[in-house]
């Protein structure tokens, strides 16, 4: 028997860009309303507007989003994906094809925008309204390719696919929204410099097809007031302003096609209050600040945040340029805002105040509220000097770079953190309504064979309600991190390269609980999910959600131990763990320390380990056993086997554990599991 997970959507409070529509007053009606997205890359939650889409929803709908890189109206039918979105038996099916069809993307993908292409849509109106469905045409969204000899304007692009789906529309009668004019004209309108703010990055090029976080909403916002138009009965389950939410559909990038749809339920993770700051701006210049990288502006910058907290707060602006600074201290109602251009930059180790006998953190600030670190600059920490220091010396110590501590309503988003001499973000105490998204955070592996960092921490988290949005990461240690004391945290859309990976503890004591990792992709990741504690710093941890995860030469892809002070070699090598070895682990007494393991799920997860590591560990401790851990639809190819030894009530579904011993092949002591 199939068990079901429900889906995990949570709601936060978004700080829209711009008035919007008016909000309807409509009545909602008691059924929910499905709405089901069909296309390629440029629509699905990772790289199109799907994501933003959801955002614009109401209560009363739901979103499923089958869309799937690459694919176009002709490959999509064939590979059996239209089949499934139908399964769905949506009320509303948005149809979006066209950057695939085209000429040179190979015959199993290319169709001819006058004949093939036409049928392909015609078909998928016929049998989205042959289940009762509402179909609705959407052009494509354009590409972001601005004509040299027309510096204002686009490169022709799509044109041939959009007119044919229009003369489809009129042919059928179906709704059409024309993003490819609609993006076509907006692009046009705000001119290449702002248009390239909504293209993702990728190995140092812009992405001028898929969309970043901003261009997600700016896109979907165009879909929605369209929408408004030419189906107006979907008005009243739409929103002026967007509200983020996650949940476990059926995005290309972040589930394998072939995995089960969950049914949808509401149970939030975390729903964050967002920090409310006056407009008013202080800029750092009128404080005397300079950015000619020479110069150090601790002073100037610290009077402007004073200066704004005693007006009752506002916005610091760091303009572009290169500011030296040392460590400044944030107010309550103050948004830090790094302007495009603005780098921010600590002072190296030899000017730091304190040196290695006394170092404040960069940025902090304790018991404040309604306080940010906002926009598209950067703050490098200079930290390859410090980063010796780990082996070198057992008493200097290193600054951390932004250390909010018992703080309510935080929002660090847009920015970029490099090379911090120890950990970029730790957020403390007994924090709340804690927001991180779309941040970029970038240090050296710690096994950079140049120049390693250690301890540099991309995110850690203490407290309740957090959420890590649309973040890129690649460390030397934690990807992401909490200890106890921590509840109600949803992570979700995040790429993690270089680190240790998503992780809880080790220090666990106080409890933590209520935790979901949603839609998130690893590469080259020393750990995938990392979950560690030991007798003399645990808690209980429970609750955990792990969903829709994709991993690639992970180093462990699932880690769950609670023996992370064992002095033993044998106990250290995790990857060569044997049963043995596990079975002789000594017992102690079970005491107000001892780490508690229960009510664990990972679901929709595929994985591929790094060469001569294991496909996965949970080991619980003799006296206290791990319990309760689901892994469903979860598919791992390693070149070891799954080890589960101390632990009770393990159930694999539907799952596939590849390693050169066979399919599913366990090894386990002290560790009855359920295969099925």
């Amino acid at each position: 028997m199939k068990l079901h997970l429900p889906k995990i959507i949570a709601a936060v409070v978004w700080l829209g860009a711009g008035s919007g529509t008016a909000q309807t007053n409509a009545p909602m009606p008691e059924k929910t309303l499905r709405i089901v997205l069909v296309g390629d890359s440029t629509v699905n939650d990772a790289g199109g507007w799907g994501y933003g889409f959801k955002q614009f929803l109401r209560g009363g709908a739901e979103c499923f989003n089958t869309a799937a890189n690459g694919r176009s109206s002709k490959s999509y039918i064939a590979e059996g994906r239209w089949a499934k979105a139908l399964a769905l038996k949506g009320d509303y099916y948005l149809i979006q094809f066209g950057h695939n069809d085209e000429p040179g993307k190979g015959p199993e993908r290319e169709t001819d925008p006058a004949t093939t292409y036409r049928e392909n849509l015609a078909r998928y109106v016929a049998e989205a309204r042959a289940i009762g469905a509402r179909p609705v045409l959407v052009t494509s969204l354009t590409r972001r390719n601005f004509d040299p000899a027309a510096p204002s304007k686009l490169k022709p692009n799509l044109e041939p696919y959009a007119a044919a789906m229009k003369q489809v529309a009129v042919e059928k009668g179906v709704p059409l929204v024309d993003l490819h004019a609609r993006s076509v004209e907006y692009c046009e309108k705000i001119g290449p410099t702002e248009t390239a703010k909504l293209n993702p990055v990728k190995e140092g090029k812009p992405d001028t097809t898929h969309l970043n976080a901003a261009g997600r909403l700016v896109f979907a916002r165009i879909v929605v007031a369209e929408l408004r138009t030419v189906a107006p009965e979907l008005a009243p389950y739409l929103r002026a302003e967007p509200v983020p939410v996650t949940d476990t559909d059926t995005a290309a990038e972040t589930k394998d096609p072939g995995l089960e749809i969950l049914a949808p339920s509401a149970a939030p993770a975390a729903s964050p209050a967002l920090p409310m700051i006056p407009n008013r701006v202080f800029r750092v210049a009128d404080f005397g600040a300079v950015g000619d990288g020479v110069a150090t502006n601790t002073t100037a910058l610290q009077s402007a945040i004073n200066a704004a907290s005693a007006a009752g707060g506002g916005v610091v602006e760091v303009p572009a340029g290169v500011f030296l600074c040392g460590p400044i201290k944030l107010a309550s109602q103050v948004n830090l805002r790094l302007t495009d251009g603005a780098l921010l930059r600590m002072l190296p180790l030899g000017k730091y105040p304190g040196g290695t006998i006394n170092p404040e953190n960069f940025i902090s600030g304790t018991g404040l509220h309604d306080v940010a670190i906002t926009g598209a600059g950067a703050i490098d920490g200079q930290g390859a000097a410090w980063w010796p220091l780990a082996k070198t010396s057992k008493t200097a110590k290193r600054p951390r770079m932004i250390t909010p501590a018992n703080c309510e309503r935080v929002l660090i988003e847009g920015v970029t953190l490099s090379n911090s001499p120890m950990f970029h973000i730790a957020i403390g105490g007994k924090s709340a309504d804690v927001t991180v998204r779309g941040v970029t955070i970038r240090a050296p592996a710690s096994d950079d064979p140049l120049g390693p960092s250690h301890n540099t921490d991309a995110c850690d988290v203490k407290g309740r309600n957090i959420l890590i949005a649309n973040c890129d990461v690649s460390v030397g240690d934690d990807n992401f991190t909490c200890g106890g004391d921590t509840s109600d945290v949803l992570i979700t859309n995040c790429t993690y390269g270089f680190g240790h990976g998503v992780s809880i503890g080790s220090p666990t004591h106080g409890g933590v609980s209520n935790i979901t990792v949603i839609n998130c992709t690893f590469h080259d990741t020393e750990t995938g999910i990392r979950i560690k504690s030991d007798r003399d710093r645990g808690g209980l941890v429970q609750d955990l959600k792990y969903l829709n995860l994709r991993m690639t030469n992970v180093g462990c892809p699932i880690l769950i131990y609670a023996s992370y002070m064992a002095q033993e070699k044998a106990y250290r090598n995790l990857n060569n763990l044997t049963p043995e070895t596990a079975a002789k682990y000594p017992a102690a007494p079970i005491g107000e320390r001892t780490p508690v393991y229960r009510d664990f799920v990972f679901s929709n997860i595929t994985a591929t380990a790094a060469s001569g590591r294991r496909a996965g560990l949970i080991w619980g401790l003799p006296e206290m056993n791990v319990t309760n851990v689901l892994l469903e639809n979860v598919t791992i190819t390693a070149d070891k086997p799954f080890g589960v030894f101390g632990a009770q009530g393990v159930r694999l579904v539907n799952a596939k554990i590849v390693t050169p011993e066979g399919l599913n092949r366990i090894v386990s002591t002290n560790a009855p599991f359920d295969l099925r």
